[in-house]
């Protein structure tokens, strides 16, 4: 099955990196990129789904090795930022939330550390909304979906657009607005805020040929980059069947499905984009997650 071959390719990258985090990528000669804490953080509940307990665990530790003295996680970059903090802070909160499924691993290390996280991405606040890192003056859409794990409404108003969904950005890229989404819908309660641009974007994708996404969107959602995202892609999939839109846009999602598993390269993982240079590990877990929504 292409799961288990994604599943596998997983597994593989982070045997061959040491048994440590999840590398970002694996590029088209075979090298990989150093490990990425959001990718290992956000990649956690997806093994558990498909019951990796194992790997996910081991995963879990080496986050907790890595946590900054104040409770951050460093970015691909290293710098602590809130968007990849909330990814691995995710991460922890499913194992605490599964713990059945686990026969041995240090509950209270855990806790510690997802209060500290938790305690660090607060302490990234300016005027009541959620800034990228402490010194940064930035409240980007994505942002939402830290929001969503906080499980915070108050700071998530900060972010709705107030004018209408057709005007509130500018060339904003299809996965980072799904980002946004996804953080509205773990929130509950912003049916109306998520249906209208899930409606709009699939209304749209559906006069295309093109089975994968736009890069990126411009007002009025015209497709502003010759690029297609594949993450975006699984990304919008799983949104549309979370929020009741399968029936309705099936076709549509089917041949959104069939693009993204066009894009599996033969060891299992996921193309991050059609000219295929790396497989990127948080497509993957976009991927898996797509799969595992689109067949229940």
């Amino acid at each position: 099955m292409s799961t288990e071959k994604a599943l596998n390719w997983i597994e593989s990258i982070w045997e061959r990196a040491g048994k440590m985090g999840i590398p970002a990528w694996e590029n088209a000669n075979g090298s990989l990129h150093d490990f990425y804490p959001e990718t290992t953080g956000y990649i956690i509940p997806t093994l558990i789904k498909y019951g990796k307990y194992e790997l996910a665990l081991s995963l879990t530790n080496w986050l907790l090795s890595i946590q900054n003295e104040d409770g951050s996680f460093g970015g691909i970059d290293g710098t602590p930022r809130v968007f990849d903090t909330g990814a691995v802070l995710e991460g922890l909160l499913s194992v605490l939330n599964n713990r059945d499924y686990f026969s041995i691993f240090d509950v209270e290390a855990v806790q510690k550390a997802v209060s500290l996280a938790t305690d660090w991405i607060y302490s990234c606040t300016k005027d009541g909304a959620l800034v990228s890192y402490s010194e940064s003056p930035k409240s980007p859409f994505y942002l939402i979906r830290v929001v969503g794990i906080l499980n915070n409404k108050i700071l998530a108003h900060k972010f709705i657009p107030t004018e209408s969904w057709d005007e509130s950005w500018e060339n904003m890229r299809t996965h980072y607005l799904a980002y946004g989404l996804e953080g509205l819908f773990k929130l509950g309660g912003y049916s109306a805020e998520i249906n209208f641009p899930i409606r709009k974007f699939l209304d749209n994708h559906s006069k295309s040929d093109n089975s994968l996404v736009g890069y990126s969107y411009s007002n009025f959602w015209k497709k502003s980059s010759h690029r297609s995202d594949v993450c975006a892609t699984a990304q919008m999939i799983i949104l549309a069947i979370h929020n009741g839109f399968k029936t309705q846009y099936e076709e549509t999602i089917d041949k959104m499905i069939e693009g993204v598993r066009s894009m599996q390269h033969e060891n299992g993982g996921i193309w991050h984009e059609k000219h295929k240079v790396k497989c990127a590990s948080w497509t993957t877990k976009y991927y898996l997650d797509a799969e595992y929504a689109y067949k229940n």
